[in-house]
């Protein structure tokens, strides 16, 4: 007797399979929400379901234009259901609601135990003299 096993997949979606297919890459950026429904599936059972990609938040998806260092504020990008979120990059102060907003939408689904986290380090967002672009410890487009 013979068995043959064969694997296939990687990043990107697979080919055409019907709508139930799904995304064998990437995450989800600022976005948890997910479909529901069968999909065409029979029982009520969801175990047999993969789990949701971790939602992940990225400053691309929101302004980082500047003029001067004041213009910038301090935010955390990467995987939202993290226990601590440190900031790590910067964004536009305009547009620090709006990334508020969407932080704790992506972050509703999360189930952090009670971590406690330690102090983060302290990063100055500042105005990038080159690039016009909010970042963490820049040369300060205020210094030129």
């Amino acid at each position: 007797m013979t068995l043959l096993v064969a694997c296939v997949g990687g990043p990107g979606p697979l080919p055409d399979q019907g709508p139930d297919q799904g995304s064998q890459g990437g995450g989800i950026t600022g976005d948890t929400s997910a479909s529901e429904g069968s999909g065409g599936r029979t029982g009520d059972s969801t175990d047999d379901a993969p789990p949701a990609p971790p939602a992940i938040i990225t400053v691309t998806n929101y302004d980082t234009t500047c003029s001067e260092d004041s213009d910038c504020v301090a935010v955390y990008q990467g995987v939202v259901c993290q226990a601590c979120l440190c900031p790590n990059a910067a964004v536009n102060r305009k547009d620090l609601e709006n990334y508020s907003k969407d932080l704790e939408k992506a972050g509703t689904d999360c189930s952090r135990d009670d971590v406690a986290c330690g102090p983060c380090e302290t990063q100055m967002a500042g105005c990038d003299a080159k690039t016009k672009r909010c970042a963490l410890g820049v040369t300060s487009a205020d210094e030129g």
